[in-house]
């Protein structure tokens, strides 16, 4: 009876085994992430990743007197060993900015992402120090260069890559601290600072595309697993991968679609996809993805004002006053009204005598005439933080990003 049958037992293994092979094809295929781009030459990757070895943090952070924004002897010590970091950044912004394949894959990312931090700590004391000086507009031009290392940072990456970008852009920015520097600038200078960040604002990366190389970083790590194993048990993790990732990188492509439906630097109106219908893995991932993009939104807001109050002062500084519409902006000083990410046109404005009410309509995607975002701290204080579930406005120059 065994004899008799075991010609078809075999021929059912061999026949599963290449419907296997032939389904995991098409899998691998389908995840076949484009051939890389040529890189640029010079690469601006290149000088930021030297001027982040070059780069150092020598005091204590744990001692409130040592902080280099408040100990000027400290700051200044601090920007001497790190004037050549500086100048090899600087120099790197004539250079077009692409991220290694290789370099996205590899363990050495952490480290050159952790100086991408440290940059961009340096450029805010550096700006601390201008402005101390009264060089205003020097200090808002340190801020603007870390606003432009997080969009080099965010480019091309994946998600990791955008949290470091938004980190370096909210060091950089110092929105505590940036009125007053604003305040003092001519109308040229105001024009001249609004109209780089616009720039700057018009090359940053998307949450589509973010979200793209996020599943194209996750197949490169795959391959890259599977030419590493050689147990048993790699060998099965690696015929089995293709599969386990299957519902992951589907929920990639919806959560990517849908963020794609909003114009360029709008969130969508529509709920996100719902991560639990895609399996284990992309549940895991859709309990950090639309947290990481709602970070990307927030700072952009934060951005978008940061372009609005520059130009606003460079209309008052002009005229005398400030308009009583964002629309006298254009095309005078800037080329287009800075857009709110969070609704579906551009930021809220109302003039209030020789002041202004600056503000986007928050995650909650309602409009509260201005009252910004309120939250209770962990002591029962009132703050005045945006979260994920605030309820309120997100207001230039009172809500903490």
């Amino acid at each position: 009876m065994i004899k008799r049958w075991w010609p078809l037992g075999c021929a059912g293994v061999v026949g599963l085994a290449v419907l296997f092979a032939a389904e995991r094809a098409v899998v691998v295929r389908q995840n076949q992430p484009p051939a890389a781009a040529p890189l640029p030459t010079p690469n601006a990757f290149d000088d930021v990743k030297r001027a982040g070895d070059l780069s150092s943090e020598n005091y204590d952070s744990n001692q409130p007197d040592q902080s280099p924004q408040q100990n000027a002897a400290v700051r200044r010590r601090v920007l001497a060993e790190n004037a050549e970091a500086l100048r090899v950044l600087r120099a790197g912004f004539d250079h077009a900015y692409a991220m290694p394949r290789e370099q996205a894959v590899s363990g050495m990312t952490n480290q050159y992402y952790a100086n991408c931090r440290r940059l961009a700590r340096v450029l805010s004391f550096e700006a601390t120090e201008h402005a101390a000086a009264g060089r205003y507009a020097a200090a808002l031009d340190s801020q603007l260069d870390a606003l432009r290392l997080g969009a080099d940072v965010e480019r091309g990456t994946p998600l990791i890559g955008q949290l470091v970008g938004i980190a370096a852009q909210s060091l950089g920015r110092q929105t505590k601290l940036v009125q007053p520097r604003i305040d003092a600038l001519d109308a040229a200078g105001a024009k001249a600072a609004a109209r780089r960040l616009s720039a700057i604002l018009a090359t940053e990366t998307v949450p589509a595309e973010t979200i793209r190389s996020e599943r194209e970083l996750c197949f490169a790590m795959m391959r890259a697993d599977e030419r590493a194993a050689h147990t048993a048990s790699s060998t099965a993790q690696r015929l089995l991968e293709p599969f386990m990732f299957r519902g992951h990188n589907r929920y990639l492509d919806a959560l990517s679609a849908w963020a794609s439906t909003g114009r360029q630097g709008d969130e969508p109106a529509n709920p996100a996809p719902d991560a639990k219908r895609f399996g284990t893995l992309a549940k895991m991932t859709g309990e950090v993805m639309p947290k990481a993009m709602f970070k990307w939104w927030t700072n952009r807001a934060a951005n978008e004002m940061f372009v609005a109050a520059l130009a606003l002062q460079s209309y008052r500084a002009e005229h005398g006053a400030y308009p009583d519409r964002l629309e006298a902006l254009v095309p005078h000083i800037l080329p287009e009204l800075p857009r709110d990410p969070y609704g579906a046109g551009p930021l809220k404005y109302r003039r209030e005598g020789d002041k202004y009410v600056l503000y986007s309509v928050g995650p909650d995607r309602k409009d509260d005439g201005g009252k910004a975002a309120e939250k209770q701290d962990e002591k029962g204080q009132k703050v005045y933080r945006i979260d994920a579930d605030s309820v309120g406005d997100v207001v230039w120059g009172v809500t903490q990003m």
